[in-house]
C-alpha cells in the first residue's frame, strides 16, 4: 500500500523547466511574431512527430500586425499546442500556454509544421496578452511572467525583461535585429 501511495506521488509529479533568456535573444529567435485575435479552438486526435499518439489544441490566430516572419496582415494562422481534451481523454502539459476564444495576443511563433500549424516558442513563455497603458499597447505575461528573482528561484533577473515592453518597442528590436 505503501508502494502504490510513492508510486502515484512519483508519477504525478509534473515539472516544466524553462531557461529564462533575455527579451531580445527570445525576440531574435522567434520565426514569426504575429498580433492577433484567437478563434475557433479546438481539439484533434494525432500522432506526433515521434509516432507517439496526442492531442493537439488548435487555434486560429487572425494576424491583425506581424512584428516579424512570413505571415500577412489579415492571415489566419493555424496555431498549435500538445494537450487538450478529446473524446474523453486528457493530455495535460505543464507550461503549455492555454488559447482563448477572443483574446487579443501576441505569439512568438516558431516554424510552419507539416499540418501547416505553427507552435508557440518555448510553451507558455511564447505567449502574451496585451494591455492598453497611456495610448500604448503593452506586452503582459509571457516571459514576463519569469522575471524576478524572489518568485521563481531563477537567479538574478535579467534587466530587459523587468522593463514594460510595448508593441513599438518589440517593432523597434525586431527592426534593429534585421528582421521584418
Amino acid at each position: 500500500m505503501i508502494l502504490h501511495f510513492l508510486l502515484g506521488l512519483v508519477a504525478s509529479a509534473q515539472a516544466t523547466s524553462y531557461y529564462i533568456q533575455p527579451f531580445s535573444q527570445f525576440t531574435h529567435e522567434a520565426s514569426a511574431i504575429v498580433h492577433g485575435t484567437l478563434s475557433n479552438i479546438h481539439t484533434e486526435n494525432a500522432t506526433s512527430p515521434a509516432g507517439q499518439k496526442v492531442i493537439y489544441t488548435y487555434a486560429s490566430l487572425e494576424a491583425k500586425e506581424v512584428l516579424k516572419g512570413p505571415i500577412e496582415v489579415g492571415q489566419s494562422v493555424l496555431v498549435r499546442e500538445i494537450g487538450g481534451t478529446k473524446d474523453g481523454y486528457t493530455l495535460e502539459i505543464p507550461g503549455t500556454p492555454v488559447f482563448t476564444d477572443g483574446e487579443d495576443t501576441v505569439l512568438y511563433l516558431g516554424p510552419e509544421n507539416t499540418d501547416q500549424s505553427r507552435e508557440i516558442t518555448s510553451l507558455e513563455l511564447g505567449k502574451f496578452g496585451t494591455e492598453e497603458k497611456n495610448g500604448e499597447t503593452t506586452l503582459t505575461g509571457g516571459l514576463f511572467n519569469y522575471v524576478k528573482k524572489s518568485d521563481h528561484n531563477l537567479g538574478d533577473p535579467i534587466p530587459e525583461n523587468l522593463k514594460p515592453w510595448t508593441l513599438a518597442d518589440v517593432r523597434a528590436l525586431v527592426q534593429k535585429q534585421g528582421g521584418k
